[in-house]
């Protein structure tokens, strides 16, 4: 991949203000922290300004009157601390500097109390940020379908919660911690050092407007770098993940070393990018290093040119010189801090072009819960347009009877499972309607629609936790005993039975630990606990030996009775024991009817099942 890329399309400025709505809800850790930061920027000037008097008497022979002069250019305070230290020193050179240096030990340590505060504060506060924006992006990928997560791709998802998120926190710490205590740093310490010789200051400023437009240079370029990077990255995890998934198929064709090339080759380009981005980052500070020296020099010769006509003290000119020093140093990191700021807008930007995305099934306004279905389950000149271009449904129109076992047939890639998913808005038509009752399921609710049907798929799926929380996961609330009930019909009580922690067990992620067969009564347990009015099954028996295929089956076919239930169906006897039976072919139907009637009216069901 050719390391360029075109100008972000979305401002930094954007993403910047949309970031910080996600800082707003903290805004008073922001707004303690801020104080924080303005309380350590001044200490810090103040520890610094300190050395002026401090210099003065050790320097100069009329060192504790300059001493004082300095003081009272303080304002009121300084005013008030000239006053003091007068009556104390009484004239006296070194009790005046033990003063002084008591006061500079104390300043210190109160700036590093204040700064630790600020620094915490900032961190807790980038956290607690990070978290809700990664809340959000779950949410919103919560409200998604299968499809479009699987477009986005599981590399892709899994960097914004990695990657992206760690480079958003960075951006969310910058403007919090570094864009708040380097500019007050900046400000205290220029207006200390105009305080004492504005002539100085002055001169060493000239420098600053071209340092300025050079970082906003440089922090465009930093951004597009951080971008490429971040999707390689993306891609990086794509590739692991699929290999990994993938990988009994990898090792019986010998394909090892060919993966292993082609991981490389997605390293490499990863590599790449961080390389420019490297590059781009480091040579933010050694440029700063080179105006800060060049800066120096006409604050150097014009300080100079100042104390040998006695304009200025020793004293009063280094103290300038280490406060001009303390502001370039603040003004260093915020500059390095806005050029690192585009790396984190880059990865913030990633999240909100997740979370922007619009789900494809949402639910009306108007949406209202269904009665209960008392006639039919029925499909419309349903027609479903994957956003690839394939057709799964052309024209679809059946009907399956309320209280009665349905089974949907026919070969691999007839729609049989497109079309279960549309019943319960998985996914919507691209046209015509999914109805109950002549009730187009769209006019529903998604929590009333959903909370009336139950499904159990060929492929189980569990999550990592205890054996009692997956089966309770239709129902949290479910009673033990119902918890036994359910059990008890789909054999999990024989799982629980030889698991030496019971109900208790806790299963790996995807449910590791238990068997194939096992892993699918647990999920018919999910279904009988929830007492579906609809019961929606997707060749749930498919991929199991005969043994757990009957001891599976029995389950459902308990459940079934006096149920409406829609089966996708491979099996004879599940297809012969069904009620109404569909032949689906191509996105179509070919015949629909009880078992004798389409075995005499569909070829493709006499193919699949025999005459």
């Amino acid at each position: 991949m050719s390391a360029s890329r075109p100008e972000p399309v979305v401002p930094a400025r954007t993403t910047l203000r949309r970031l910080l709505t996600f800082v707003y809800p903290h805004r008073v850790g922001v707004a303690l922290g801020t104080l924080l930061g303005l309380a350590a920027a001044g200490l810090g000037t103040g520890s610094v300004a300190s050395l002026a008097p401090i210099l003065n008497v050790v320097f100069e022979k009329d060192g504790v009157e300059r001493t004082l002069d300095v003081l009272r250019k303080g304002g009121a305070v300084g005013r008030e601390a000239a006053e003091f230290a007068s009556a104390y020193a009484d004239g006296d050179a070194m009790r005046l500097l033990g003063l002084l240096l008591i006061g500079l030990i104390g300043i210190a340590l109160v700036n590093a109390a204040v700064t630790f505060g600020h620094k915490y504060v900032a961190e807790i506060v980038t956290t607690r940020t990070q978290l809700d924006l990664a809340e959000a992006l779950f949410d919103r990928l919560t409200q998604h379908d299968e499809g479009t997560l699987a477009r986005l791709g599981m590399g892709n998802l899994t960097a914004r919660f990695s990657y992206d998120l760690d480079m958003s926190g960075k951006a969310i710490t910058t403007m919090i911690g570094t864009l708040v205590l380097s500019p007050a740093r900046f400000v205290f310490a220029l207006g200390a050092a105009v305080a004492l010789s504005w002539q100085l200051t002055l001169a060493s400023l000239v420098l600053v407007p071209p340092v300025g437009l050079f970082a906003n240079y440089l922090g465009r370029r930093i951004r597009r770098a951080a971008e490429g990077m971040l999707e390689e990255r993306a891609g990086l995890l794509s590739r692991v993940q699929e290999t990994v998934h993938a990988l009994p198929v990898v090792q019986i064709y010998g394909r090892e070393a060919a993966e292993q090339a082609r991981f490389r080759t997605a390293t490499a380009r990863v590599f790449g990018w961080a390389k420019r981005l490297a590059r781009l980052e480091s040579a933010s500070d050694p440029s700063l290093q080179v105006a800060e020296i060049l800066g120096i020099a006409p604050l150097l010769y014009f300080g100079g040119l100042l104390v040998s006509r006695g304009e200025l003290s020793v004293g009063t000119f280094l103290t300038v010189f280490f406060l001009l020093a303390a502001a370039w140093s603040p003004l260093r990191k915020v500059i390095g801090a806005a050029s690192r700021l585009q790396g984190g807008v880059a990865g913030a930007q990633r999240i909100f072009d997740t979370i922007d995305l619009t789900p494809a099934v949402t639910e009306r306004p108007d949406a209202r819960e269904l009665p209960p279905l008392a006639d039919a389950v029925a499909w419309t000149d349903v027609r479903v347009v994957y956003p690839d271009g394939r057709v799964a449904l052309d024209g679809v129109t059946l009907h399956a009877p309320a209280g009665k076992t349905t089974a949907l047939v026919g070969p691999s890639g007839a729609g049989k499972t497109t079309l279960l998913h549309t019943l319960p808005r998985l996914i919507d038509p691209t046209e015509g309607a999914a109805s109950l009752d002549g009730e187009d399921v769209r006019t529903s609710t998604l929590t009333g629609l959903r909370g009336r049907m139950a499904l159990v798929t060929q492929d189980a799926r569990l999550f990592g936790g205890t054996l009692a929380d997956n089966v309770a996961y239709a129902r949290p609330n479910a009673s033990q005993a119902e918890l036994a009930a359910a059990s008890a019909v789909s054999r999990v009580d024989e799982i629980v039975a030889r698991l030496p922690e019971g109900w208790e067990t806790v299963l790996d992620e995807g449910g590791g630990g238990l068997s194939g067969g096992e892993r699918q009564r647990v999920a018919i347990a999910r279904a009988v606990l929830r007492d579906p009015e609809l019961l929606l099954l997707d060749e749930p028996t498919s991929a199991l030996d005969p043994e757990n295929e009957r001891l599976v089956r029995a389950a459902p076919t308990e459940l079934s009775r006096g149920r409406t239930t829609i089966v996708v169906a491979h099996r004879r006897e599940t297809v012969l024991a069904a009620d109404h039976v569909v032949v689906l072919r191509a996105g179509r139907v070919e015949a629909e009817g009880t078992p004798a009637e389409v075995t005499e009216a569909s070829a493709t069901f006499r193919e699949l099942f025999g005459a």
